[in-house]
């Protein structure tokens, strides 16, 4: 517990003398701007860009597969006899929130009765 106290300490040490040192100016520009320039005009962000968007669209194509892949089971199981209907329709509701009285009255009910155990 005391090793990890001084973890934190020495992290936040470290990130106070980063900041300052980032908050340093050279010239007209501090450091963080320097950086920040150089970072815009580097070359690596044209590779990154690319790289970003083809997991961007990786993303997108996966989702939309294994969209249509859940949507089309669930159609079969949810419709497995009946070939009338498509498309899948969920209605969730509470309990408590019914539609007409007939819902009331076709409720199931438990039963208990006394037995004994054999």
């Amino acid at each position: 517990m005391i090793k990890d106290t001084f973890f934190i300490l020495r992290m936040i040490g470290i990130t106070v003398l980063v900041v300052l040192a980032l908050q340093m100016k050279i010239g007209e520009k501090t450091v963080e701007q320097e950086f920040h320039g150089w970072l815009q005009n580097s070359v690596f962000v044209d590779y990154i860009q690319t790289s970003v968007d083809g997991g961007v669209a990786l993303t997108r194509t996966g989702y939309k597969k294994i969209h249509m892949a859940v949507t089309s089971t669930l159609n079969r199981v949810s419709h497995k006899g009946d070939k009338n209907q498509r498309g899948l329709s969920l209605n969730i509701k509470r309990h408590d929130q019914k539609e007409n009285e007939e819902e009331t009255t076709s409720l199931p009910h438990a039963k208990f009765t006394n037995s004994k155990p054999h």
